[in-house]
């Protein structure tokens, strides 16, 4: 976003001090993820997520709540909630430093699923289907609305 390049290697390893991951992260990812959108992405931008969120959002809850962790994901939206307050400021912040439209910076990849739910036929099959969608509305969204 702010015009610097970044560089991915597969092979690379990160060592991170914590804790095993579980479901105690679930809520971090979830309020994070809302809060990176909210902060980084532009007006029209937002706009245009509203049709992939409205089939994603009640996905995530849907597994959360038969995994049993539903309440988890109430508490991330309240955890969004008390952020709400400073998003002017971080919108502010990513505004000064953007160099790069949207359109430069979508592109569509596998969803990351865990293993355990990966498994399922269902999961497998909708999974397909909704990144295959995902990536037809990413293309047309970056030859139209989103174009330069």
């Amino acid at each position: 976003m702010a015009g610097y390049k970044i560089w991915e290697v597969p092979q690379a390893l990160v060592l991170h001090n914590s804790r095993p991951r579980g479901a105690w992260l679930f809520y971090y990812q979830i309020r994070n993820r809302w809060h990176f959108i909210l902060k980084n992405y532009q007006v029209r931008t937002l706009l245009f997520l509203i049709p992939p969120l409205l089939v994603y959002e009640p996905l995530q809850f849907f597994v959360l709540v038969a995994k049993g962790h539903g309440w988890t994901y109430l508490r991330a939206v309240g955890g969004l909630f008390a952020m709400l307050p400073a998003l002017p400021r971080d919108r502010s912040l990513a505004r000064r430093i953007r160099r790069r439209g949207d359109r430069d910076l979508f592109v569509s990849a596998p969803i990351v699923v865990r293993d355990d739910l990966a498994a399922h036929p269902i999961v497998k099959h909708g999974k397909a289907l909704f990144e295959r969608f995902l990536d037809g509305y990413w293309a047309l969204l970056k030859r139209t609305v989103l174009a330069r």
